[in-house]
């Protein structure tokens, strides 16, 4: 499950990012708080990041 969650809230960051929505240097919430407002674990809310790091969507 967390896995699916994990995919979900990456695309759902990615059609963000790619649409406008979150543009340029928008402060991103630390893992923590994106844990939190999703309801999962910090290592999955660190897996997010990662992969949208992967794909030069974000950095830091």
């Amino acid at each position: 499950m967390a896995a699916s969650r994990v995919a979900l809230l990456t695309e759902r960051l990615t059609e963000d990012i790619r649409a406008g929505r979150l543009a340029p240097g928008t402060l991103m919430p630390t893992h923590r708080d994106l844990a939190a407002r999703h309801g999962m674990a910090v290592a999955s809310a660190s897996k997010v990041y990662a992969r949208l790091a992967s794909l030069g969507l974000v950095i830091g």
